[in-house]
């Protein structure tokens, strides 16, 4: 947990700060069984980073990089989503469970915005937003979730390819 000070939602950071406090608390104080997944980037034709820069990408808006680079990740598809959610609620408990929640695969903001200005053949205006004193892109340590899981089965650069093809 950080500041990551983004140019697209300058509040990201303090309000999930906020809201993990208030899942701890009143996990707590109602003896409510929680988990608490720390999501790193998720995608797929629903939204998302890698589809907030595709929407950009297709618009010939600037794609906005944080400075320095390179901003690493692990992005975790839609899918991966959908078929974890069960085993995490499963571990929901008092005090509240956390757990990372983050696709396997490590891949940097430029990487897949490489990649999807190959699927899409449009170039990507690329524009750096400088981040001082800011936490630059995220790796997890996906131990606990692939304890509780198991491993994701979408390749980041076949989800990627997906959302190109299903996103609007």
């Amino acid at each position: 947990m950080g500041d990551t000070r983004q140019s697209y939602a300058p509040t990201y950071s303090v309000s999930k700060i906020a809201q993990e406090a208030v899942a701890r608390t009143m996990a707590r104080v109602l003896d409510l069984p929680t988990v608490i997944a720390r999501m790193n980037v998720s995608y797929g034709a629903n939204g998302g980073l890698p589809a907030i820069h595709l929407d950009a990408l297709r618009e010939g808006r600037p794609i906005v990089m944080r400075d320095p680079g390179p901003t690493p990740y692990c992005p975790i598809h839609e899918d991966d989503i959908s078929a974890q959610v069960g085993a995490l609620l499963d571990t929901a408990a008092v005090p509240a469970t956390v757990v990372n929640w983050a696709g396997d695969e490590v891949v940097t903001a430029e990487e897949w915005v490489t990649e999807l200005e190959r699927l899409t053949g449009l170039h990507a205006d690329r524009q750096a937003f400088p981040t001082p004193h800011s936490v630059v892109g995220s790796v997890s340590d996906n131990t606990r979730r692939h304890e509780i899981a198991g491993p994701c089965r979408v390749d980041w650069r076949d989800g990627l390819a997906r959302m190109v093809a299903e996103r609007p």
